[in-house]
């Protein structure tokens, strides 16, 4: 394993307690985990308002169609994706609140900059330069 010049800098700079390598990891999966939760929210509500209008309309659709049963699981399913894709922020939060420890605050304000899409480099660069105003 090899360690670079830039990780002995930020870890001493925001008091890491895990490899560069790792608040890496740990930050790109929490981002993609929100991003899925949103979609999967969104994809809920709209399906919410589907299946309203689907009720709405019950008396007036043709029953060998099947509309209002097809509007029906497609928000049950659409339920349980966000509640998955919640469970599963919720625990990529955690381990990214738990990894990058003294750089949460750096590391959120770079993933707001960029609508939580920070890659790689751009979250190096982040770093950087909070720990350059911090020197």
């Amino acid at each position: 394993m090899r360690v670079t010049e830039d990780e002995l800098r930020l870890a001493a700079h925001y008091h890491l307690e895990s490899r560069l390598g790792d608040v890496v990891a740990a930050t790109l999966a929490y981002q993609r985990d929100k991003r899925t939760h949103a979609r999967c929210t969104a994809e809920a509500a709209e399906t919410e308002r589907v299946l309203a209008t689907a009720r709405r309309l019950a008396n007036r659709l043709p029953p060998s169609l099947g509309l209002l049963a097809l509007a029906e699981g497609q928000h049950q399913r659409a339920q349980r994706d966000a509640e998955r894709s919640q469970e599963r922020l919720r625990a990529s939060a955690d381990a990214f609140f738990d990894t990058a420890g003294g750089a949460v605050p750096d590391v959120l304000a770079a993933m707001e900059a960029h609508a939580f899409a920070l890659d790689r480099p751009k979250l190096l660069a982040a770093l950087r330069r909070g720990a350059a105003v911090g020197a």
